[in-house]
């Protein structure tokens, strides 16, 4: 039990630590690439998605580092929750669970784009044909206020 606690402390600390390693251009990169799986990007689009992407990123890199240390906390008091809900599950379910903890999957909002759930969408995505690109319809969905009582 204490071997699997520090195997999963370990795994979010070395998943924070990846995070932390990222530079701007790097993040904005890895943006950009995840974004072509998923919305069917061409080579050319990517790179002006990923300098305009790295642009932003340096602007934001120190709230980036603040967000990192406040994440790498919460993942540290987070860790014994973790092992006790572990307890009410069975050993298959606990080895997924503690695998979704180590990708930061519990982690509100998940970590970006790096999520094992975001990694399989990026697999699975087949890029749009142009044919697609062209014909594609949107649906738009519009939020409406909810009706003031006061008049």
């Amino acid at each position: 039990m204490k071997a699997a606690l520090v195997l999963s402390v370990s795994l979010i600390g070395w998943t924070a630590s990846a995070q932390d390693q990222l530079t701007p251009e790097e993040r904005a990169k890895s943006t950009a690439s995840s974004l072509m799986g998923m919305l069917g990007l061409d080579g050319e689009q990517a790179k002006a998605v990923s300098t305009e992407l790295a642009v932003g990123e340096m602007e934001v890199a120190e709230l980036r580092a603040q967000c990192d240390k406040y994440l790498a906390e919460i993942d540290a008091r987070m860790a014994p929750h973790y092992q006790l809900a572990g307890k009410a599950m069975s050993p298959e379910q606990n080895e997924k669970f503690m695998m979704m903890v180590a990708n930061g999957e519990m982690r509100c909002p998940p970590s970006g784009t790096g999520t094992a759930r975001a990694r399989a969408q990026t697999e699975q995505a087949t890029p749009p044909t142009k044919e697609d690109k062209v014909n594609k319809t949107v649906p738009v969905k519009t939020k409406t206020a909810p009706k003031s009582t006061m008049h």
